[in-house]
């Protein structure tokens, strides 16, 4: 499909995000390895590969330069991982998806001079990483508050 229609391939990947965006914030809290974790890890790369998708689409029909192009959608994931992190800081496999997907960008950009996006990305992952930590830590403390044993 990506070959023959790559707009919709891209239309596809982002219903594909927004399905596994929604079962991800509807998973209950039991059940963490075999059903959050799989769904977290699912939708952390699909926001990577949808914003991936639209940047070379906006790149590709010249909408948007590439450099520009690949700023604006480092950006949407970023904003797009930080939401769905502030409604389930419980599923810290999620912003590790993302953060894997941003090393990969960092990786792929590291001999080229587009310094930019190599700051953007590490950026990006130290802002994500520091909000799933502080997610943990906040869940792990509100967790030890309401159990009387551990106090």
């Amino acid at each position: 499909m990506a070959q023959i229609s790559p707009l919709w391939a891209t239309v596809l990947i982002w219903i594909m995000l927004v399905t596994a965006l929604w079962a991800l914030l509807s998973a209950g809290n039991g059940d963490r390895l075999w059903l959050r974790t799989p769904i977290a890890l699912y939708a952390g790369w699909l926001t990577a590969a949808s914003c991936v998708a639209l940047g070379l689409m906006l790149a590709g029909h010249g909408i948007l330069g590439e450099r520009l192009a690949a700023l604006a959608m480092i950006v949407l994931a970023l904003v797009i991982a930080l939401v769905i992190m502030s409604l389930r800081g419980d599923t810290p496999e999620y912003v590790g998806a993302v953060i894997w997907a941003l090393v990969g960008v960092v990786v792929a950009n590291l001999g080229t001079a587009n310094w930019a996006v190599l700051a953007l990305c590490t950026a990006g992952i130290v802002m994500l990483a520091l909000s799933a930590w502080q997610a943990h830590a906040g869940l792990s403390r509100a967790d030890g508050l309401s159990r009387p044993d551990k106090r």
